[in-house]
């Protein structure tokens, strides 16, 4: 939970933690949250990761001053959601190193674009939803609506993390995989092997070979129990 507060003669001061309740300020603003429990991660990937973001910065320093212009026009005409779902521009690099991140991760560095998209993204998802197995026990079937035809080079993004409720011990690392788009509207995933007794939350969305995202659409299901 998020709630932001207006600047005031003291709130300038306001940081750190208090209770169960964090002082946070990003480009939105100031906000309060509730201090989080982290759950059980995998950081195999973000070293990786960290060395790419340092490497697209390097590169955003060499594009001419054309190329710098047509991203600073891409920030400003296509603005963020922040987690408080409001709208918010992001600087030209910021949107170079967002987009490509993305674009890199899935196509290798060969996939760097020194100037943005000339298409917006054609296609998304909705109607995404998890429910328990319809056969075996651990069982939960993710599904989903395909927007358009989709294309062959696109990916759908899907995160699972443990369950809140559990104890984060013998559960699965969170899920941060890519799976290639099919053929058809409606696509099925089957996650197997869950502990069972527990709520297992997910989000999932479109993403675009050159680095382009849907919004998140989010599911929570408990495993099948029993056959």
């Amino acid at each position: 939970m998020c709630a932001k507060y207006l600047p005031g003669p003291a709130t300038g001061m306001l940081s750190g933690k208090l209770g169960g309740v964090v002082f946070s300020r990003g480009r939105g603003g100031r906000y309060l949250r509730n201090m989080a429990i982290p759950v059980k991660r995998s950081r195999s990937l973000v070293p990786a990761y960290r060395c790419l973001m340092g490497f697209l910065s390097r590169m955003y320093k060499t594009l001419t001053s054309v190329q710098v212009e047509a991203w600073i026009a891409w920030a400003q005409t296509h603005p963020v959601i922040d987690r408080l779902g409001e709208s918010m521009v992001l600087s030209a690099i910021a949107q170079f190193n967002k987009l490509n991140h993305v674009a890199c991760r899935l196509g290798g560095y060969a996939a760097l674009q020194t100037l943005p998209p000339l298409e917006n993204l054609q296609y998304g998802i909705q109607d995404f939803a998890a429910a328990a197995g319809a056969a075996v026990e651990g069982d939960i079937d993710l599904s989903w609506t395909l927007l358009g035809a989709g294309d062959a080079a696109d990916f759908i993004e899907i995160c699972m993390t443990a369950p809140l409720s559990s104890d984060k011990r013998d559960l699965p690392y969170n899920m941060y995989k890519y799976n290639c788009v099919t053929t058809g509207i409606v696509l099925v995933k089957v996650l197997s092997d869950l502990p069972v007794g527990y709520t297992y939350y997910f989000r999932a969305r479109y993403v675009g070979f050159d680095g382009q995202v849907s919004g998140w659409q989010y599911a929570a299901a408990t495993p099948k129990e029993g056959v």
